[in-house]
């Protein structure tokens, strides 16, 4: 009985704490090659496995701020994985210049943040008629 109640109550209780938890909606996310993913505050061995891409994951433990926002600089979209309360305050000091934030996912215990190069801005003059 504790081990069928155990395989039950281990992989609800995993899925709701996992970073994956809305996983449909991320896996076309995480199905775009070129997405960076970076995980912030957290480990999360699902998201290396996910994503199973060097050229597109990073975990930010040990890494200076400038080093994290080279790395999202490089990419068009990137998803800041990130646990813990307080994750709003971190944002503005990682994104590059140039980027934005597109939209917020929650999914089991983090927060999910897309963010994307901002569309650039036309120079070029209106054109006037003679």
């Amino acid at each position: 009985m504790v081990l069928e109640a155990g395989g039950h109550l281990v992989p609800s209780w995993a899925a709701l704490r996992s970073p994956l938890a809305q996983s449909e909606m991320l896996q076309h996310l995480l199905d775009d090659r070129d997405t960076a993913v970076l995980c912030h505050g957290e480990e999360w061995g699902s998201i290396a496995f996910a994503v199973d891409h060097d050229a597109i994951y990073l975990n930010s433990k040990n890494r200076s701020v400038q080093q994290l926002r080279e790395f999202l600089g490089c990419h068009a979209r990137g998803l800041i994985i990130a646990k813990g309360d307080g994750t709003d305050r971190f944002l503005p000091v990682l994104m590059p210049p140039g980027m934005m934030l597109a939209k917020v996912l929650e999914s089991g215990q983090a927060k999910i943040f897309v963010v994307r190069r901002a569309p650039a801005l036309s120079s070029a003059a209106p054109a006037t008629s003679k």
